[in-house]
Order: structure tokens, then C-alpha cells, then sequence
């Protein structure tokens, strides 16, 4: 009793000072209108969410037909329903993207975790931190998330996802099929702005839309394409402020240096000064673990080291870069690094 007397005098107090009454976070909390955050029953229509108007809440997209809708902001979690004939943009989404009875419809999508079940002639441009699960659907091609706008990273950031850990073509599929597949790849060369023609148009240019491969936020990786015969390099480029940047250029130039030389996978993870020289077999590398994350690329194709090597030459942060081109450890540093980085996603 006395403890909340104590409490109840101390605001009467502050109430005196300022001749205001005392409000509280929950007093001054704008009331969310849900009606915001869901198109529904649209027929041949475009829809944009600009950046800044979603703010991490849960959106619902339910029984559009030959519609265009673009979410243009990070989201908490979204669910697609009785959609056909579309093409859907979704940003950063940080929990899950469920796709349900869709039909005939192609999506670029970023989240944590992709499920698509009942669905069918599906096309998906994917960044996804965990393996995309299908189930009772047929007929899909993924394809790498390949996008650029102003606000993009800073959505990712505040999604909590990382643009270098994407599993886009690791998918478990519930419900296989004794002959043939449920689902299947997309090639590079199957563009998105092949598929998007309204993203170009001069209302997205105050956002600087780019969905070229080399101005994507998201690498493009081979994933589970690669080919283990070729050579590989692997490099660790640990925290620094301009960490992600340096990575897109790196990639970027290493692959237009060279036809043929691709980026394999990548992934961010936090290690240990012990994990750090397991991985790169030297203490030198132990100090940097403690500034941040850490990225690991794995490159492959012919003469990919001397590229990669060649590359790194002019780089500011050769410090903070470990490369290891030795065709006889890449593979077994990169596997070890790798392995790591999906056991601590998965915990």
C-alpha cells in the first residue's frame, strides 16, 4: 500500500509541475484501422502501398483477380488468398508470407518464412530466410528476389532480415510426386520487370525502382545449381559500416569481370573468435568477430580466385576481407562456414 501511495503522490507531483495530466504510451497510441492493410475483391486494378504507409503491420490480400498490387514497406506478416491472374509486390516481411488457393500469378517476395499450399502456375521472385515450403501445389518456378528502391535496405533492417541469407530454391515440398517435380528453378534470364510492366512506369521513379540484377539489394545466387566439378573461392568479409555495400560491389564487379564466374551462396551469420579461425585456419581474423556479422560468398566458374583476388585489390577494407582460393580447402572452408551459418538459423 505504501509503495502505491508513493507512486500515486510522485504523479500528482509531476501533474503540479507542468499543470498537464500524466499520459501514458498506451494513451497516446495511434488507433490502427485494419481496413488499411488489406486489399480485397479488386478486378483489374493497381494497388500501391508507398514506403512508410505499412510500418511492420500484418496485411491480408483476399480474392483479387488480373490485378497489379505493390507493397512498398515492411511488413509483419501477409496472407494471400483466393488470388488470381496477379502480380504481387511484397516488401521486407519479417514473420511469414502464406499463399493459399492462387492461381496464374507471379510474386516478388522477401520474409522469413514462405508457405504456398493449394496453388497452382505459380512464378515466385523469393529472398527467404528459411527453406520455402510447398504443399499440395503444382506448377512453380522460383526465382531469385531481384529489386532496388530508396527505402529497401532500410526495410530489411527493420524487418530483421539480412539481404545475404536467401534459401530461395531450398524448398521442402510436403507433398511429392512419385514422377516429375512440384516445382522447379527459374533461370536468370527470366527477368522481373519482364512480368512487372507497371513498375516502370515515371510514378515509380520518385522511389528510384531498379529491378536489374546488379542494382538488387538481394544478390543473385546459384544455390542448389551449382556445380561442384568448377572452381570455387570462398571469402569472409567481416563488420564494417560500409560492409554491405562493399559486398554488392564485389560480386558485382568479380561477375562482370569474368562470363561465367557466379556467386554461389551467401549468408550472414555472428561468430566467435574461435569460429573465426576454424574457419579461416588463422588467429589473425579472432578480433573482428566482436565489431558485428560476418559474410561469407562462395564463387564459382573458371579462373573465379585470380577474379575474386584481382578484385579485392583496390578494396578500403582489405583488412577486414579474408579470401581463400585454394582450389583444395574453398570447398571444405566454405561447406564448414555454410553448415554453421544454417545451424544457427535454425535454432
Amino acid at each position: 500500500m505504501m509503495g502505491c501511495y508513493l507512486c500515486r503522490e510522485t504523479d500528482e507531483c509531476e501533474e503540479s509541475k507542468t499543470g498537464e495530466a500524466k499520459q501514458y504510451s498506451w494513451e497516446t497510441r495511434r488507433e490502427v484501422d485494419m481496413k488499411d492493410f488489406n486489399f480485397e475483391n479488386l478486378q483489374y486494378d493497381t494497388k500501391v502501398k508507398e514506403p512508410g504507409t505499412i510500418n511492420g503491420q500484418q496485411f491480408i490480400l483476399q480474392n483479387c483477380r488480373h490485378s497489379e498490387i505493390y507493397l512498398l514497406d515492411h511488413i509483419n506478416c501477409v496472407f494471400v488468398d483466393d488470388c488470381s491472374d496477379c502480380h504481387i509486390f511484397i516488401g521486407p516481411t519479417r514473420g511469414s508470407i502464406f499463399l493459399r488457393n492462387c492461381f496464374n500469378c507471379i510474386f516478388m517476395v522477401a520474409c522469413g518464412q514462405f508457405r504456398v499450399r493449394d496453388s497452382k502456375n505459380i512464378k515466385v521472385y523469393l529472398c527467404c530466410a528459411s527453406k520455402p515450403i510447398i504443399e499440395a501445389s503444382q506448377n512453380l518456378f522460383f526465382g531469385c528476389f531481384q529489386m532496388y528502391y530508396d527505402s529497401l535496405e532500410e526495410q530489411f533492417q527493420k524487418a530483421g532480415l539480412s539481404p545475404f541469407n536467401n534459401n530461395w530454391n531450398n524448398v521442402h515440398d510436403f507433398t511429392p510426386v512419385d514422377l516429375g517435380f512440384n516445382w522447379a528453378a527459374m533461370s536468370a534470364e527470366m527477368k522481373f520487370k519482364d512480368y512487372f510492366p507497371a513498375i516502370l512506369p515515371s510514378e515509380f521513379s520518385k522511389w528510384n525502382v531498379n529491378s536489374d540484377l546488379e542494382a538488387s539489394v538481394v544478390p543473385f545466387t546459384m544455390g542448389c545449381i551449382q556445380k561442384p566439378e568448377e572452381e570455387t573461392c570462398f571469402l569472409l568479409v567481416f563488420f564494417t559500416s560500409q560492409r554491405n555495400g562493399d559486398c554488392r560491389r564485389i560480386i558485382s564487379r568479380a561477375c562482370r569481370l569474368r562470363e561465367g564466374v557466379k556467386l554461389v551462396l551467401s549468408k550472414e551469420v555472428n561468430i566467435s573468435g574461435e569460429d573465426a579461425e576454424r574457419f579461416t585456419g588463422s588467429k589473425l581474423y579472432s578480433k573482428f568477430t566482436a565489431t558485428g556479422s560476418v559474410v561469407g560468398l562462395q564463387f564459382q566458374g573458371q579462373h573465379c580466385s585470380f577474379i575474386v583476388r584481382k578484385v579485392l585489390e583496390d578494396s578500403p577494407s582489405k583488412d577486414m576481407l579474408y579470401l581463400c582460393d585454394d582450389p583444395q580447402t574453398a570447398g571444405h572452408q566454405a561447406d564448414l562456414f555454410f553448415n554453421y551459418a544454417e545451424m544457427c538459423m535454425s535454432l
